[in-house]
């Protein structure tokens, strides 16, 4: 765990710059398997590597439940890119 507490990182544009948010996690939650495979498949989408998508594909089809996982192969699937999105 780093200095701002356990959660998982994702990116919105700010009004004027972009906002660094974290979803909120338990300490179990934060030290277990899927959380790594987050932090993986957010590393390649921050990076642009095309890996990002099945990262996301293989932690949603682990954890259906993860509803930011989701998220972001929407995301992908949809045709968005890295890590900066707008949210309306």
């Amino acid at each position: 765990m780093d200095s701002r507490g356990a959660g998982r990182r994702s990116y919105a544009a700010g009004r004027s710059e972009p906002l660094r948010a974290y979803e909120p996690l338990t300490s179990g939650a934060f030290e277990g398997a899927a959380t790594g495979q987050y932090s993986d498949a957010f590393a390649k989408l921050e990076a642009g590597d095309v890996a990002a998508m099945p990262a996301f594909a293989a932690l949603v089809g682990q954890h259906s439940d993860d509803a930011l996982a989701g998220f972001h192969l929407r995301r992908l699937l949809n045709g968005a890119k890295g890590i900066r999105m707008q949210l309306e």
